[in-house]
């Protein structure tokens, strides 16, 4: 009887532990999506700076909403904004696929993130104490 009890209570100190980390990982991701939240810019409040060059490269942004890109189009909602075009008078959204085509109905963008981080050392973690 007491094994149980014993491991009865090894359980639940386990679980209680895994609670915490939960608790503490959902903190973190909560203040994360604020971050990422907070970095969508209103295409109407600014648009992304560009080479103002005809037929120059655009500069890649992260799009919204990512249903304007189109069906079979990446998951991940990049566009590019520039003046790609030479016939265009102004710089515009669009997307390099089969053809490059002119992206319309973006409300929302973002500059790109920075690359990934490196993986902590072992034995580290990512801000959650153990």
């Amino acid at each position: 009887m007491s094994q149980d009890i014993e491991f009865r209570v090894a359980r639940d100190q386990r679980v209680s532990k895994l609670e915490a980390r939960i608790d503490a990982m959902i903190e973190i991701n909560a203040e994360l999506m604020g971050q990422l939240a907070a970095k969508w810019i209103s295409t109407d409040e600014r648009l992304p700076e560009c080479d103002s060059r005809v037929d120059s490269f655009g500069v890649p942004v992260l799009v919204w909403p990512r249903d304007t890109l189109g069906e079979g189009d990446s998951e991940t909602p990049v566009a590019f904004y520039g003046m790609r075009y030479a016939e265009r008078t102004k710089p515009v959204f669009y997307m390099y696929g089969r053809v490059v085509r002119v992206v319309h109905g973006i409300t929302h963008w973002q500059p790109l993130p920075d690359g990934p981080i490196a993986a902590p050392p072992a034995g580290e973690s990512l801000g959650v104490k153990k």
